[in-house]
């Protein structure tokens, strides 16, 4: 069996390509032969990584900055990157391609004789929320165009997936939502298949929760929340005068987090850029914290419950609630303030604190690795197309 992967960035740090290359290694150890392409060059060692041709790319990305092409929900540049993937598919002969990305969903070519799949890795809601909220930002007339634009490019991809043979979706609150955006009649084709934690033994050092050390893990941009994660820290840092903030990850938000922070002299926080050391943020923290306005999965929290490290989330869309469950918080969306006490309750609370800890732990088995890659095996080797 040959399955093709589609990101939008091979090279990224992001938790859709980080869950993407480590789903591909897996799947190799069980014998299925994977690869994967991007519409950015790859320059890593990994010969199942693919580019696109120097000219396909440019000829790509030109179509891409088009006006004509905005217009018209990128109509043109999905068409062009559908042709590219549509000649890789073949040359493989491929029996799956399985898009990790939702931008690039009227991209994926369903007319071979392979299967398709589409993973969620957002909330629908959230995400195409969140870029209208980006676009209202903008003067009148960009905000006009914008919006025109913004619109036939969802259009384009609610038309696009009903079209895959399946519809991954991460939680299971999320088969109500992508039922709704493609107009699903029946939710047959729709797979729940979370992302896994690349374990599948219990962790021997976990958190002692003595570290004076709160963490924050991921993407530092707009729909991360990342301003509203200083905020509330500021509020914190008030209460908690012996707690450092340490924020882990990189991204186009780091200059104006930082000038935040020393305009408002923010005490004990430290942005220490992307680290893959996972044992050694987790083990030396006493609580993970995102503060994201939609979320389609939240690979840190089940990264941190793993360590024993209990999470603190806004009950945003569409998943940190049900994966959380009752091994750590979620505060009501986007009450700075109750966050801020949520946190400062917790930490003043070792009792409590030990008691989600034990949870955490128990609760982070649910995605081992050898639980959730039984479920992709199932997926592709069904018959149904």
């Amino acid at each position: 069996m040959k399955v093709l992967f589609v990101v939008s960035d091979s090279t990224a740090h992001g938790g859709t390509e980080v869950l993407t290359f480590n789903l591909m290694h897996e799947l190799q150890r069980q014998g299925v032969d994977c690869y994967l392409i991007s519409r950015n060059l790859y320059k890593g060692e990994n010969t199942h990584v693919l580019n696109m041709e120097h000219t396909e790319l440019s000829h790509y990305r030109k179509l891409l900055n088009s006006p004509l092409n905005k217009i018209t929900g990128n109509r043109h540049s999905d068409t062009y990157l559908k042709n590219v993937i549509r000649i890789v598919a073949k040359e493989l002969q491929v029996d799956w391609i399985v898009n990790h990305t939702y931008d690039m969903c009227a991209a994926i070519p369903m007319d071979g004789p392979w299967k398709t799949a589409q993973v969620f890795h957002w909330s629908i809601d959230g995400y195409e929320s969140n870029l209208k909220s980006v676009v209202q930002q903008k003067s009148f007339l960009n905000r006009i165009l914008s919006f025109v634009s913004l619109s036939a490019t969802i259009k384009q991809w609610h038309k696009a997936i009903p079209q895959f043979d399946r519809q991954v979706c991460l939680t299971k609150v999320a088969y109500t939502e992508i039922q709704r955006a493609g107009k699903l009649t029946t939710p047959s084709g729709i797979c729940h298949i979370p992302d896994p934690l690349m374990q599948s033994q219990e962790c021997t050092e976990v958190s002692s929760l003595d570290n004076k050390t709160i963490v924050y893990v991921g993407r530092l941009s707009h729909e991360k929340g990342v301003m509203r994660l200083l905020r509330i820290w500021k509020q914190v840092s008030a209460q908690l005068v012996d707690y450092t903030l340490k924020i882990y990850g990189d991204g186009y938000m780091m200059d104006e987090m930082g000038q935040f922070i020393k305009s408002n002299s923010l005490p004990r926080v430290e942005l220490m850029g992307y680290s893959s050391d996972l044992k050694g943020i987790y083990t030396n923290a006493d609580l993970c914290l995102l503060t994201s306005d939609t979320e389609g999965f939240g690979m840190v929290l089940i990264e941190a419950m793993y360590y024993g490290v209990p999470c603190v989330s806004f009950d945003c869309p569409i998943s940190p609630k049900e994966i959380i469950a009752d091994a750590g918080v979620t505060v009501t969306c986007f009450d700075e303030t109750a966050y801020a006490n949520a946190v400062v309750g917790l930490l003043n609370d070792k009792g409590r604190l030990k008691e989600l800890q034990l949870k955490s732990i128990a609760r982070a088995k649910d995605f081992y690795i050898d639980k959730v890659i039984s479920l992709w095996l199932n997926m592709l080797k069904s018959e149904n197309k």
